[in-house]
Formats: structure tokens, sequence, C-alpha cells
């Protein structure tokens, strides 16, 4: 359940990044068809961190479509484009990359862990792109140089404040 939680979240996070409130803007015409806001979900799916990744997925659509019934944000739909990164980061960074040049993803979430996460931030942080991380490591929000990455957020504590 709180996984489920952390992923509702992170999908919420995401929609103020795309910049608007749930409900169509009472000034648009209801028959006029707006543009999705395209967003990537990159998540362990399938493989060993499926545990991780199969609810991470299952939430992201979940809230996607109470979005969209709700009128979506500003009058556009969301558009949910999941890839499964089978926790590998060969993979990850494949799917990054499709979303960002191919798909033209306005954020993504994800990936479901901080190996995975770490292998895209220099992809992230180049395209400008944010991600917002459902991993704990601090490593995947802080640079070397100790300061904030400015595209890069996750959801969950930090690896250092995990029991």
């Amino acid at each position: 359940m709180k996984k489920l939680l952390v992923a509702a979240a992170t999908v919420v996070a995401v929609l103020a990044l795309a910049g608007g409130l749930f409900a169509q803007d009472a000034a648009q015409p209801a028959a006029e068809k707006l543009e999705p806001y395209k967003v990537g979900a990159i998540f362990a799916i399938t493989g060993g961190a499926s545990w991780l990744g199969e609810p991470e997925r299952n939430t992201a659509v979940m809230i996607t479509e109470s979005i969209n019934a709700a009128g979506g944000i500003n009058g556009h739909p969301l558009e949910l484009i999941v890839e499964d990164t089978v926790g590998d980061e060969a993979k990850t960074v494949t799917a990054v990359k499709k979303l960002i040049e191919k798909d033209q993803v306005v954020a993504i979430i994800g990936p479901s862990r901080s190996g995975t996460s770490m292998a895209v931030v220099p992809i992230m942080e180049e395209a400008k792109v944010p991600l917002i991380s459902c991993a704990a490591a601090e490593a995947i929000v802080v640079g070397e140089n100790g300061k904030q990455r400015p595209w890069i957020f996750k959801t969950p504590q930090n690896d250092s404040d995990a029991a």
C-alpha cells in the first residue's frame, strides 16, 4: 500500500510539472480536442524488481485514467507511455532515449531502482526533461558537487534514512 501511495504521489508531481489543474478549463470549448500531455513511465515491470515496477505501473495507469475521466489537465488528455526496464540499465537507457527523442514526453516517472535511475541521470539532465525516480539513493538527486540536480527528483526517503 505504501508503494502505491508513493507511485500516486509521483504521478501527481509529474502532472504539476506538466503544468495544470486536473479539470478542464471553463473557457475551453468542450468540442475542441487538445493535444495530449505525454508522460513517460519506466518501471521494472518484469525481472527481479517486478515487485516494485508492476504496482508502480498499475498505479500510474489508474491515475492517468482517473485524470482523463475528469477532463484531463486544462482540457488536455494525459497520455502515459509505459516502458519495461526489466531492471536492466542498458534497457532503461534505451527506453529513456526513445521517450525523449521519439515520443517527446514532457517528463518521465521512474525507474524503479537506484542503479537504473543513475544510468539515465546524465541523459535527463542533458535533455532538460524532468525525471521523478521511484528509487531511494540520494546520489540520484544530489551531484558529486553536493548540489541538487535541477531536473532530477525522487519520491522515497534517502537510502541513508532506510532501516
